[in-house]
């Protein structure tokens, strides 16, 4: 599943500086997120992390805009990473490769 970032920012009530159908597929902390991931800064403590992260795109809040990345800028990053975490788990829960939305399972009796 993927998301553009325009339809994140959207989501989130954010504004976008970026590429607005730039993919994103998924969610991760600074530490662990790929290029294609979306991860979030909240405050000066983790502006070092960001920066060496992998992640594709950031949710900031407005003080926090000096990234080389696309960013979503909220005024509540947590909310806002919150929001797209659950946007992501909800299609990871009902899209399983290769299973029908319309299959049954039988008790086996």
């Amino acid at each position: 599943m993927e998301r553009t970032l325009g339809e994140l920012a959207q989501l989130v009530e954010g504004e976008l500086l970026g590429d607005p159908e730039f993919k994103i597929t998924g969610v991760a902390g600074l530490e662990e997120a790929r290029s294609n991931e979306i991860s979030f800064v909240v405050g000066p403590k983790y502006v070092n992390k960001a920066h060496q992260s992998k992640a594709g795109a950031l949710i900031v809040p407005p003080k926090l805009q000096a990234f080389e990345k696309p960013l979503i800028i909220s005024e509540n990053p947590y909310l806002g990473f919150a929001k797209i975490l659950k946007l992501f788990a909800q299609e990871q829960r009902t899209a399983v490769p290769g299973v029908s939305t319309e299959a049954k399972s039988s008790s086996g009796s």
